[in-house]
């Protein structure tokens, strides 16, 4: 298995001796089996054995295109204009939406977030006044950086950086 600091994402055959971080964005291989299928002893597959979470896991562990369907799926089935509906039949008249810091650049975020956010974001107001529902708080969730290394905070693998991104 190899590990990241916060927990097991890939399976194989691994060991400290055949795979080690040197850096930040470099990734040293040394199998001494049989070479990859380009013959190049540098390759390797990479099996997700467990559920990648959060924006940035999504998108840099399934590719721009199926984080996006995705997401867009998220997006429209996890919260819909019912479950409001329901908050406002039963006395709640306030809404925390938690979003994160790429929503200000969207429909075109920076890589590897995905657009979108902006359009769940209206959605979610719309729903709130159809309902009546007084106030909705706008829940910075996930600052540049990572505040505290779980997927939700957008975290790219549990390191918090947010003071050196600041």
């Amino acid at each position: 298995m190899l590990y990241a600091s916060c927990g097991e994402y890939l399976s194989g055959n691994f060991s400290s001796d055949v795979l080690e971080v040197t850096e930040e964005r470099t990734l040293m291989a040394n199998y001494q089996g049989g070479p990859g299928w380009d013959n190049n002893e540098a390759t390797f597959e990479m099996t997700i054995v467990h559920q990648l979470l959060g924006d940035f896991q999504l998108a840099n562990g399934y590719g721009h295109d199926k984080a996006e369907e995705i997401l867009m799926d998220h997006r429209s089935n996890f919260v819909s204009s019912q479950d409001f509906a329901f908050l406002s039949q039963h006395g709640i008249n306030t809404v925390r939406i938690p979003v994160g810091w790429w929503i200000a650049y969207d429909p075109d975020p920076p890589a590897p977030f995905i657009g979108g956010s902006l359009a769940a974001l209206d959605r979610a107001f719309a729903w709130a006044e159809n309902h009546s529902l007084k106030k909705c708080i706008i829940d910075l969730h996930a600052a540049p950086g990572s505040q505290n290394g779980f997927e939700h905070s957008a975290s790219r693998d549990g390191s918090i950086s947010w003071l050196s991104e600041a």
